[in-house]
């Protein structure tokens, strides 16, 4: 049960800024993924963002950023099935 406190669902009517992490050598995600997420990084769709080698870290301050990355996951999701 410690687990399920940690992972309950986020509350949609209250965004907490945050980081969204990527790690593009590790990873289940598509080439397609990656490439959007390093396309948003070089337009600086981001105000904060740092990359160290294969670590990408993009600190999210709008729910509008949520929703996008939201929707890129669940998009990328769907390709991989």
């Amino acid at each position: 049960k410690i687990f399920q406190l940690y992972y309950e669902k986020m509350d949609t009517a209250t965004f907490h800024p945050g980081w969204f992490l990527v790690n593009t050598a590790y990873t289940e995600r598509s080439d397609g993924f990656i490439h959007t997420v390093d396309s948003l990084i070089q337009k600086k769709y981001f105000n904060l963002q740092i990359i160290n080698g294969d670590m990408r870290a993009m600190y999210l301050q709008q729910s509008a950023q949520l929703a996008l990355v939201k929707n890129l996951v669940a998009s990328d999701i769907k390709v991989m099935r």
